[in-house]
């Protein structure tokens, strides 16, 4: 983008200088020989109403091609790469839920005491699988800490978690499911898992 910036900006300039050059007239000389004779005033030329600035023109056109550039650049940054996202299914008493989740090389979430890799996912699609107590003083709870801070989340123990990304299919059986009140993805993702959650599990190679 800032390259494309740039020559859009280089061409602004060629076009100004242009501009400038064409707009400025040519000094006539004046014969020696004749005596000068009495100049008048020269009324000023006013550009008709209807004629466009050029220069303006291409001022405004130059601004609203940075503005394109920056919006794309913007959606572009906020979109998640495809080779980060993966299909998980969750199983549990109340039948298997499947969720998108993004594979995440900075999430290193598993629980303290026993090691057991843990998958942060959405209360709102999880929650079919969830009993009804879950979520009360007695349901246990897993410290976090992220760039937004730290604090605690109550976790699900599933029957077993299937993850598929691309031609490649992991089984993960003794795994821990941290639910999230909120929304993770803003709607590309509902799950959050790193490569630790992973290694857990049995590989499986489709073909």
């Amino acid at each position: 983008m800032k390259k494309v910036l740039a020559l859009l900006l280089s061409l602004a300039l060629v076009f100004s200088l242009c501009a400038c050059g064409g707009a400025k007239e040519q000094p006539k000389e004046e014969p020696k020989d004749e005596p000068a004779a009495p100049t008048e005033e020269a009324p000023t030329e006013e550009a008709p109403a209807g004629e466009a600035d050029p220069m303006a023109e291409l001022i405004a056109l130059c601004a609203l091609c940075y503005a394109v550039l920056t919006a794309l650049d913007w959606i572009r940054g906020r979109r998640v790469p495809v080779e980060e996202l993966c299909r998980v299914t969750i199983l549990g008493d109340g039948g298997p839920v499947q969720v998108t989740a993004r594979l995440d090389t900075g999430c290193r979430f598993f629980d303290p005491f026993t090691g057991v890799p843990v998958l942060v996912c959405e209360r709102r699609k999880i929650a079919p699988l969830l009993p009804a107590a879950f979520g009360s003083p007695r349901t246990r709870r897993l410290p976090f800490s992220a760039l937004s801070g730290a604090g605690s989340l109550p976790v699900y123990r599933p029957q077993g978690v299937r993850v598929q990304r691309g031609r490649e299919t992991w089984e993960i059986g003794d795994c821990l499911i941290a639910v999230y009140a909120g929304e993770l993805g803003e709607g590309d993702f509902q799950a959050l898992l790193g490569p630790s959650f992973l290694e857990n599990g049995v590989r499986q190679k489709a073909g």
